[in-house]
C-alpha cells in the first residue's frame, strides 16, 4: 500500500466505521467499511488525482452506505445529511466532521443551522471521541 493510502486509512477509518455503525448492524459495518477501504485502496491514483481526494473518498463511501442502508434523518441533500450526522448526531466538533467529509468548515456550520429535522438531532446526542473544545 502506499504511504498516503495508509495514512489515510489510519486518519479515518474509525469515523468512517462510526458513520456505518449508525446506519447498519456492527458486523455489515464492519465488513462495509472493509469493503469501502478496499475499492479506495484499488483506486486510490485516481482518487488523489482529484481536485479534493478527501471529499472524493468520502462521497463515494457514504453513497454505498446509502445505498444499503435506511437514512438516520431526513435533509435536503446528501452534505447536510452527513454535516448533521457527523456533528449533531454523533458529536464530533465541526472542524473534525468538515476534515472527514472534505469540506470547508465553514460549510458544514451552514449547512447544520439550516437543518429542518427533528430538533433532538441538533444536540449531541454523545460526547466526541476527542475532548478538544472547538467551534461547534
Amino acid at each position: 500500500m502506499p504511504p498516503a493510502f495508509q495514512a489515510f486509512h489510519h486518519l479515518h477509518y474509525e469515523r468512517y466505521l462510526e458513520y456505518a455503525q449508525a446506519h447498519l448492524p456492527e458486523s455489515t459495518a464492519t465488513r462495509a467499511v472493509r469493503e469501502a477501504f478496499g475499492y479506495l485502496a484499488t483506486h486510490w491514483p485516481y482518487i488523489v488525482s482529484r481536485l479534493n481526494p478527501t471529499s472524493c473518498a468520502w462521497s463515494w463511501f457514504t453513497t454505498r452506505i446509502r445505498i444499503v442502508s435506511r437514512p438516520v434523518l431526513t435533509a435536503v441533500c446528501p452534505r447536510q445529511y452527513d454535516a448533521v450526522l457527523l456533528h449533531c448526531v454523533l458529536g464530533h466538533p465541526i472542524k473534525e466532521a468538515a476534515a472527514l467529509m472534505g469540506e470547508h468548515p465553514s460549510k458544514l456550520r451552514y449547512l447544520t443551522s439550516r437543518y429542518q429535522g427533528p430538533q433532538s438531532a441538533r444536540a449531541p446526542r454523545r460526547p466526541p471521541l476527542h475532548a478538544p473544545q472547538e467551534n461547534r
